[in-house]
């Protein structure tokens, strides 16, 4: 009589064990699908704004200060595209992923809380220097991967694997 009642109480913790991992396996089955959708929708997005930019500046401005009005009207749409997919980028790189949005708009030089500053991606310091004269070919193409390594730095985040 023992036996059975040991039998069936083991049966019945190996059933409860059983259905509490086919739950947790479909559970962090719907969050991984979650996150790969979210992923998807961050990447179409940023490749979207930066088209002719990344990962080729085939469409950079003629004038070099012009870069920072095209990168100022795309700030909003990606905005709301980073705050969408913060939450799905796990907690132990969330401080790498604010820390590559923030070098994105401000430089290195910026702290969380200014706001975008987007003259690093012109090759001359001075605003008004750089909006009145073409740089030499050299400095245009630093300032262009430095471009591409901070986009890269964002997109970085939005793998699935």
């Amino acid at each position: 009589m023992e036996i059975g009642i040991t039998v069936a109480l083991i049966a019945a913790a190996v059933s409860l064990f059983a259905a509490l991992v086919a739950h947790r396996l479909a559970v962090w089955r719907e969050q991984w699908s979650r996150r790969a959708m979210a992923c998807a929708a961050f990447r179409a997005t940023l490749l979207e704004s930066f088209h002719g930019l990344y990962p080729e500046p085939v469409d950079w401005p003629a004038r070099p200060a012009e870069i920072v009005a095209v990168l100022e009207r795309k700030f909003a749409h990606l905005q709301a595209a980073v705050q969408s997919f913060r939450p799905y980028v796990p907690f132990h790189r969330r401080h790498g992923f604010d820390r590559a949005w923030r070098l994105y708009r401000v430089g290195h030089a910026g702290s969380a809380g200014e706001r975008q500053n987007y003259w690093q991606y012109v090759p001359h310091p001075e605003p008004l220097a750089a909006a009145a004269q073409r740089p030499a070919q050299g400095d245009l193409r630093k300032v262009q991967v430095v471009f591409r390594a901070h986009v890269a730095r964002l997109l970085s985040f939005a793998r699935v694997t």
